[in-house]
């Protein structure tokens, strides 16, 4: 994006995702297989941050019923201070017209290699000039582990948290391979 197209972006894809359905996430100290049997047809599985610890969104009655499911199993599931369930269901209906307003704009492939969090690989030129790719991941779960698995196979990688907290630093720490 050059900076005034993604000045756009952003201030749209907020404005869709503000006017979305609100919603729950909360953060789970287990790996999405150890959740999978509590997980229902109205949560989704939002963010990996780390191998052993993800988040789950939804409409806030379901949210609240998986945690409870998960605290009667000794798992525990702090909820995330946020108004909506980000990458989830609960964003379907942003996901048309943000496709339609991006597809207004001019998308270039980056000059510098990026990850794509809805794979956690290498992002492709293709992907990064897809509008349609960039709408999915508003309702894909974040894959940062993979993410920071790839950069860890690196020996020369350096890791910048931009942000107001150090949250994802700390889940690269923890992450296999980390201190290698």
């Amino acid at each position: 994006f050059d900076l005034d197209s993604a000045i756009k972006a952003v201030s749209t894809r907020a404005r869709l995702m503000h006017n979305a359905p609100a919603g729950a996430m909360v953060a789970v100290a287990s790996s999405p297989d150890d959740i999978a049997a509590h997980l229902t047809a109205d949560i989704d599985l939002a963010a990996v941050n780390e191998f052993g610890s993800c988040v789950v969104a939804g409409p806030d009655e379901a949210i609240r019923e998986f945690t409870n499911r998960c605290a009667a199993a000794g798992i525990v599931a702090r909820r995330v201070r946020t108004s909506h369930g980000f990458h989830s269901q609960s964003m379907d209906s942003v996901l048309a017209p943000f496709t339609e307003f991006l597809s207004t704009l001019t998308l270039h492939a980056p000059r510098i290699p990026m990850l794509s969090n809805v794979t956690g690989t290498w992002m492709t030129d293709e992907e990064a000039t897809d509008p349609n790719r960039w709408a999915r991941h508003i309702r894909s779960t974040v894959r940062f582990a993979d993410e920071v698995a790839t950069l860890l196979g690196d020996a020369h990688r350096v890791l910048v948290e931009v942000g107001p907290g150090g949250s994802l630093t700390g889940s690269a720490v923890r992450m296999p391979g980390w201190s290698d």
